[in-house]
Parts: structure tokens; sequence; C-alpha cells
């Protein structure tokens, strides 16, 4: 069983969510979009939000003992998170054009979860940014379906059965938390998203 939960750690990462949210997007979204400009966009994500972090953690790993994915270690803890907003607030603000209003909600919204547990961090509350980014994940997708009134359940669901997957791994693995630590990271990646549709809504009836 543990090879199975330990599986999923890996498999959804919290480096692979802005590339994995992008390219459901462009794949979901019933927009015209040229392939030049979707292959510039997920290229420019996957330079920004995973190859400029794994050679960071390296950096870093080498004045710390802890493995590359995961570490106890607050203060490295901080120093990823830290450079995980600017890594958003950078794709934010010259990767994403304004055409593409909900992936920059999308962006906004891992953005607001990872500032709020870089915050956490200093009050010795630690959540798990696997499960928030995934649950910000599936709002995102929930928030698509409503705005452009499409069927995503087989996305939904199969979302869903991942946030349990990987919640039980958080909680059994070398770095486990508590359950309200779990339950706090579900909703803290949830509502970002839930708010900001509003704004992609108002955006849209102007």
């Amino acid at each position: 069983m543990k090879p199975f939960l330990r599986t999923g750690f890996y498999l959804f990462h919290p480096l692979w969510i802005p590339f994995l949210g992008t390219l459901l997007f462009f794949a979901m979204i019933p927009r015209e979009f040229s392939s030049t400009l979707i292959e510039k966009k997920l290229v420019g994500i996957i330079i920004l939000s995973i190859l400029a972090p794994v050679v960071f953690l390296l950096a870093l790993r080498k004045r710390n003992n802890y493995h590359l994915f995961e570490w106890k270690n607050s203060q490295v803890r901080r120093f990823y998170l830290l450079f995980l907003c600017l890594i958003l607030i950078t794709i934010n603000n010259f990767l994403i054009p304004v055409e593409l209003i909900e992936l920059s909600y999308f962006f906004a919204g891992l953005l607001i979860v990872s500032s709020m547990a870089l915050f956490l961090t200093y009050i010795h509350f630690t959540i798990s940014i696997h499960v928030a980014f995934l649950s910000c994940l599936l709002s995102f997708i929930c928030c698509l379906s409503f705005l452009y009134q499409l069927n995503l359940l087989y996305l939904i669901s199969p979302l869903i059965f991942i946030i349990g997957w990987v919640s039980s791994e958080r909680m059994s693995g070398p770095c486990s938390h508590k359950g309200i630590e779990i339950l706090y990271s579900l909703f803290l990646g949830l509502l970002p998203q839930g708010i900001l549709v509003f704004g992609i809504y108002q955006h849209y009836k102007m």
C-alpha cells in the first residue's frame, strides 16, 4: 500500500500543477488558440514552474541535507515558498496575456495559496502544498465548467479521487501532516478560485 501512496506524491507534486492546469485550460476551453501561442506558453511555464524550482532546490540542497522533493526544515520550506511566489508573479505578469483572463486567475489563486502557506509557517502551522495545489486545480476546473457550461465530470471525479489519494499519503508519509492541516490545505486551495471566478464572470459581463 505504501508504494501506491508514494506514487501519488510524485505524480501529483505541486511542481507539475501549474503546467497541468495550463494544459487542461487549452484543451478544454471552446476558443481558438494558435498552436504557436499554446507552445510558447507551455514551454515558458515548464521552464519557470518546473525547471527553475528544481534548480533552486538543488542549489539549496548543497547546504541542507534533505530529499529533493520533500523536506522538514522550516527555513528551507520558507525559501522555497518565497521563490514559488516570485515565480507565480513572474508568470502572471509577463507570460499570461490579458486575453487569457481565466488562466491569469488560476495563477493568482496559486499565488494566494503559496503566500498563505508562507505566512502560516511563521505561526508554526504547516499545510500540505500537494493538497492545496490539487484542490486549487479542482476548483479551477469547476469554475471553467460553470463559466462555459461544460460537462467536466470526467475530470472532476478523478481529481477528487486524486486529492483523497494524495491526502492519505500526506498523513502517512515521512513528513506526515495532521488531519486538521490536510483539511485547511483543502479549503485554502478551493476558496481562492471560488472567489476569483466572480472576477472572471464580471470581466465577461462588461
